[in-house]
């Protein structure tokens, strides 16, 4: 495999593409990869096994508590952005949905658009949690006495909702680039969740 700078991603998907779609597609491709690789380090952190829940709890379970919440909080409203309409309030988005208009292969744009309503109902639970819980704070169920609970919101979903977009996006790049991104498969970045874990690990071991 042969590794590419950004811009000559960028320069690729632009020549299969075309000017509007290559940009999105690229634009897109750029947000898909930073959603896993917080998904992966989040993964790194509290879904990796027990021990690794128990060491984190020795060392600052606060914080750590604290900064899950947090994360996971972060990851859906990443989810939402992807999945959200192509305008709100008056201004255009950064979505799968825009994909759609671009396409001008008619048996393309048709398994586009559904693979893109999978996606957007795969994210209904991390969009109805955005919109009554992180975003907003829907009253009636900060009170507990909403008739209608807030969507369950799991690891699971959320991986399940990460295939779902990465299906929109590798339908794309393969009719176009003939190739995919293995984008569940990103590196993790220098300094990450593993050297943190790691240096926990030797600290709390040598007191």
């Amino acid at each position: 495999m042969t590794e590419m700078t950004a811009e000559q991603v960028r320069a690729a998907k632009v020549a299969a593409m075309g000017n509007e779609l290559g940009e999105l597609c690229y634009d897109l491709y750029r947000e898909v990869a930073w959603l896993h690789v917080k998904w992966q380090e989040y993964r790194e952190l509290f879904g990796a096994s027990r021990e690794r829940v128990e060491l984190l709890n020795r060392a600052a379970p606060a914080f750590f508590g604290f900064l899950q919440s947090v994360l996971f909080d972060d990851i859906l409203l990443h989810i939402t952005r992807l999945t959200d309409p192509p305008r709100s309030v008056g201004k255009d988005n950064l979505t799968v949905q825009r994909l759609g208009a671009l396409i001008q292969s008619a048996d393309l744009k048709l398994r586009v658009d559904k693979l893109v309503e999978q996606a957007k109902q795969q994210s209904e639970f991390a969009r109805d949690r955005r919109n009554r819980w992180i975003a907003h704070r829907d009253l009636l169920t900060a009170r507990n006495q909403n008739p209608q609970p807030l969507a369950k919101a799991s690891r699971a979903a959320v991986d399940q909702a990460l295939a779902a977009i990465r299906d929109v996006m590798n339908e794309v790049e393969n009719h176009y680039e003939k190739a995919q991104v293995a984008y569940e498969h990103s590196i993790e970045a220098l300094g990450g969740a593993g050297a943190l874990v790691a240096r926990l690990e030797r600290s709390l071991k040598g007191r």
